[in-house]
C-alpha cells in the first residue's frame, strides 16, 4: 500500500528525497501495482458486506504495473525534484549508504 504513514511509502518518500543517486539492488526492477490506502479502505469495506457465504481472499493493486525505480522517478517528478539516477548492482552491500548502516 501506498500512502503517508504505509512502511512503503515512508521508504520510498525517504530515500528518493535524500538521494539524488542511488546503488540499489535488482530488486528495485521489481514488478508493483502500488494501490492506495484509501482503495484498500473502500475494499475492505465492500468486504465487510459481501454474504457470509463468500469465503476466500483477494488480492488488491493499484491500475498501474510499474517498479520501484519507476515508482521512485514518479515521486520524485509529483514532489518537484530533479529526476532521481538508480544503478541497480547485482548485490547490495551492507555497507552501502542507502541503507543508513556500516
Amino acid at each position: 500500500m501506498l500512502g503517508s504513514g504505509s512502511a512503503s511509502f515512508e521508504m520510498l518518500r525517504y530515500l528518493t528525497e535524500r538521494l539524488p543517486v542511488m546503488v540499489t539492488p535488482r530488486w528495485v526492477h521489481s514488478q508493483i501495482q502500488p494501490i492506495a490506502v484509501r482503495d484498500v479502505l473502500r475494499y475492505l469495506v465492500g468486504c465487510a458486506e459481501l454474504p457470509a457465504s463468500v469465503n476466500r481472499g483477494f488480492d488488491v493493486g493499484g491500475p498501474d504495473v510499474m517498479n520501484y525505480a519507476e515508482m521512485m522517478q514518479r515521486y520524485a517528478e509529483v514532489a518537484g525534484l530533479p529526476r532521481r539516477r538508480i544503478l541497480p548492482v547485482p548485490f547490495f552491500s551492507p555497507r552501502c549508504p542507502a541503507t543508513g548502516s556500516a
